[in-house]
């Protein structure tokens, strides 16, 4: 039932205008194989048939936040999402590699602290996935006690 509603939800999203939709899967880390198989990879996988039965070009991406590097890849391969989104402990130069486009990883807490610790990891990501498939995100999301100002000048940062 739980994965019928999100189905309905994301093609409502697309109805709506939304170029690209997210399955974000916040309890996908620390699973042994076979319960990621069930739990993660194939709700996901019937999630992804659904919306694409009804709006077959849409683009969807899929986050089995902190999963493991394998677990990335397998859910990737087994899915059939479009993208894949990664949390903060994926190495840039792993990503870089994978042959589907890649959504992430700034660590939030880098939003939190700004100026040039901040400056210089956007830099570090930004060129580590110059010329990939690549949405620039943050690994997970933005903390209550982020300065507006920060989120400005990170935004800044990456249309430059």
């Amino acid at each position: 039932m739980l994965g019928d509603c999100v189905a309905a939800h994301l093609i409502a999203q697309i109805e709506a205008g939304a170029d690209a939709v997210q399955i974000f899967d916040s309890w996908a880390s620390g699973l042994p194989a076979d319960a990621f198989q069930r739990w993660v990879v194939e709700p996901t996988k019937r999630i992804v048939e659904k919306v694409r039965a009804v709006k077959p070009h849409a683009k969807i991406i899929g986050f089995p936040r902190a999963t493991t590097l394998q677990g990335y890849e397998f859910y990737a391969d087994e899915t059939g999402v479009d993208g894949i989104s990664v949390d903060t402990s994926a190495p840039q130069d792993w990503m870089s590699e994978l042959g589907i486009p890649v959504q992430g990883n700034l660590d939030p807490l880098l939003l939190v602290t700004g100026g040039p610790a901040m400056e210089q990891a956007v830099d570090a990501l930004m060129n580590e996935m110059r010329g990939k498939p690549f949405i620039f995100n943050l690994g997970h999301g933005v903390l209550q006690e982020t300065p507006p100002e920060h989120v400005a000048a990170l935004v800044a940062r990456v249309r430059k």
